[in-house]
């Protein structure tokens, strides 16, 4: 049974706004967002990454209450076990009463790390206010002064320190507010920009000295999918008896594998040569046969257009992108955007629809894995 050219389109139109609905859902996870008031665990199961993100939770010891009960020992990485660092620390363990003993751990952290959040549980014992606490990378030959790479603090201070919060004994930070300085000029840097720094997997050390007991630590982190994939849109097969001089291009984000497009982590590898969609912007209306057949949602209102194939991963950014629109078809165009249709996954323009098959690049201002270029 054949259906008529209308419903088929407006089932398309329906598709096409549930379609960028979901994606604009996905760009708003990408705030990360934990409730006051919860506990250490509550803190890190609340923490959120964006869809396309990898969330992964780290944690060292129980959240118990500083319950003596079970064992609980310390970690260090290898690069750490040094005489100095062992003498310092002695039997110290996770809800130590003892005052006098350090306390030292470590966090193996995973590659491509983009956010993430610190959380640990304090209590002072018999003189703490002298007590600090370090958490980054801290130097192999640990003194109990050495900070190397690594947020510092005084214990009674920490509470007022940018961007910490505090519910009971329960202390939290976002890693980008964990800052340090490094190097001789004093360059102020935080623990998210540290591990991004690393093309592998890292360490987060902590380390207290020497009056404090420690209920837990953990970390909460948004792992970024690997990349190599930008987005891609087509002509659809159901808009062929489209309105002579536009083009409608677009995607099906969930079957028909020939023609899907992801809006998250990208559909294509960039090293595909592909025609660039390229859109000249303005006020032009739809005309009203085209009204007739498509939501008005998805007409840009520009000039749709295809520079000559290329490789995505020529270009570094979206400056770049859009000046090859530029040179390649005059002043005024730039790169399409995936929402210049107005919230759909379907943009219509004047155009001719040849040439963009079999698919062209477009951008997407909102998913910054969904692309091969930076912004």
């Amino acid at each position: 049974m054949r259906f008529p050219t209308a419903v088929l389109l407006a089932v398309i139109a329906l598709c096409g706004g549930l379609g960028f609905y979901g994606w604009t859902l996905g760009a708003a996870a990408r705030t990360p967002v934990v409730q006051p008031g919860l506990s250490g665990m509550g803190q890190l199961a609340a923490y959120r990454c964006a869809k396309p993100e990898r969330k992964v939770v780290l944690i060292r010891g129980v959240e118990d209450g500083f319950s003596p009960a079970g064992v609980e020992p310390i970690f260090l990485r290898p690069e750490r076990r040094t005489p100095a660092l062992l003498s310092l620390v002695r039997e110290g363990a996770y809800d130590q009463t003892q005052p006098d003993i350090g306390f030292a751990d470590s966090l193996e952290t995973p590659a491509r790390v983009v956010r993430g959040v610190f959380v640990i549980g304090l209590r002072g014992l018999e003189g703490s206010p002298n007590d600090f606490l370090l958490v980054g990378e801290i130097p192999t030959q640990e003194t109990a002064n050495a900070t190397g790479k690594a947020f510092r603090s005084p214990l009674p201070a920490l509470a007022a320190q940018p961007g910490w919060r505090v519910n009971g004994e329960v202390y939290s930070a976002e890693l980008e507010n964990l800052t340090f300085f490094e190097g001789a000029a004093g360059k102020p840097r935080n623990l998210l920009e540290h591990l991004r720094s690393h093309s592998g997997p890292g360490w987060v050390d902590v380390s207290i000295t020497d009056d404090t007991s420690v209920d837990f630590i953990g970390m909460a982190v948004c792992v970024a999918p690997p990349q190599g994939k930008g987005m891609t849109f087509y002509v659809p097969p159901s808009s062929s008896r489209d309105v002579p001089g536009t083009v409608v291009l677009g995607c099906n984000p969930t079957r028909d594998d020939r023609f899907v497009c992801d809006p998250y982590v990208g559909d294509t590898p960039c090293d595909t040569p592909l025609p660039v969609a390229c859109i000249r912007p303005n006020e032009t209306p739809a005309p009203a046969t085209f009204s007739r057949l498509y939501s008005g949602r998805l007409w840009s209102g520009g000039a749709l257009a295809a520079a000559p194939p290329s490789p995505a991963s020529r270009f570094r950014t979206i400056s770049e992108v859009d000046a090859y629109c530029a040179r390649n078809l005059g002043q005024g165009w730039r790169a399409l955007e995936a929402h210049d249709g107005l919230g759909r996954n379907l943009v219509a323009g004047r155009g001719d629809r040849a040439g963009f098959e079999p698919r062209a690049w477009l951008d997407i201002a909102d998913q910054p894995y969904a692309t091969c270029w930076a912004r």
